[in-house]
């Protein structure tokens, strides 16, 4: 709150930006941690409706980083063992991915199918296949981005491992990340 007392309009806003990142950071890594060390609590849930309240969620960063996010699902509940929590953030960290990623390139689109996966598309410029394995090593990216540390697909890996489940990058036919 002290930031916005900054007078300097260009350095305000430099400095919220670095308080943001260091935030992002901060949470990733305490995420990144409870998913190593707590075991998780898996439970009866609805992969749907957690997937679209996850996506209703991010739709106005979205929008503030000039892109939009869709959402598909089938009619009915899917049904999974999981922890609520655990999902919730690994979606929440594909979502953000793409959006950094795909800018305002295109749509994100998030779809959930039957029996019990999760799918975020983005048709942006898209990462480079070629180091697509530093991807899920923290601290590592297969990106020349400055901003982020590698952290967010290393907790959706360790999520998937929870889960008996797997994490899978492709590139979205006409461009793009899948």
């Amino acid at each position: 709150t002290t930031l916005e007392q900054v007078a300097d309009p260009a350095l305000r806003g430099k400095l919220i930006a670095e308080n943001q990142k260091l935030s992002s950071i901060v949470t990733m890594l305490l995420q990144l941690a409870r998913i190593s060390m707590e075991p998780a609590e898996l439970t009866r849930l609805d992969l749907v409706a957690l997937a679209r309240k996850v996506t209703a969620e991010h739709v106005p960063m979205a929008l503030r980083s000039g892109g939009d996010i869709g959402f598909s699902a089938p009619p009915a509940p899917i049904w999974v063992r999981g922890s609520e929590a655990a999902i919730a953030v690994a979606l929440s960290n594909l979502i953000r991915n793409a959006v950094r990623h795909a800018g305002n390139a295109g749509p994100i689109l998030v779809k959930v199918e039957a029996p019990a996966r999760l799918c975020v598309v983005d048709t942006g410029p898209g990462l480079q296949f070629s180091q697509s394995g530093l991807l899920l090593e923290p601290y590592k990216r297969g990106n020349t981005r400055a901003d982020g540390i590698g952290l967010g697909l290393s907790i959706v890996s360790q999520v998937m491992i929870t889960h008996n489940g797997n994490l899978a990058i492709s590139e979205t036919p006409g461009g793009g990340t899948t």
